[in-house]
Parts: structure tokens; sequence; C-alpha cells
């Protein structure tokens, strides 16, 4: 990972600095504000079972089950284009 200074505009690079990482990570957290803000607004069904999915998605972040969570949840509610 790499941090930018903005004042001197140099790059200060760590040991993995130049390695690619995936930011699934954060668009898994997005996810589960839109679904769980639906859930409240809207009062769209949440299940426990679905909230198993999001502990497994948000703790040890499980791909799987956000996959599961996007297809239950975001997929089908987005029109086609």
């Amino acid at each position: 990972m790499a941090v930018l200074d903005r004042v001197t505009d140099e790059s200060a690079v760590g040991r993995r600095g130049t390695e690619p990482f995936y930011a699934a990570s954060l668009s898994k957290v997005v996810v589960a504000v839109d679904v769980l803000d639906r859930r409240r607004s809207e009062g769209l069904t949440v299940t426990g079972a679905d909230l198993v999915l999001f502990r497994r998605a948000l703790g040890p972040s499980d791909d799987s089950a956000m996959n599961a969570i996007w297809s239950r949840f975001v997929a089908r509610a987005r029109p086609a284009g």
C-alpha cells in the first residue's frame, strides 16, 4: 500500500506497496447499509438467515456470503439496463 503526501507529492510505499489488492470489503459495507436502510424505511424483509450472511460477509469477509446477499437484495432490485 502506498500513501501519497499531498504537500510534497511523494509516495511512501510499504514492503508490499506494489502488490494489487481488492477493495471489495468496502462495497460489502455499502451493500449492508443499503439493505438495512431499506429494511427500516421500506419494510424490506431481512430474515435471520440473511443476518447470518451479513455477519459472515462483514466479519471474516466471506465473499460467498456477500454474493448470496447481492443476488437476493441488489441484483433483483435494480432494473435491467
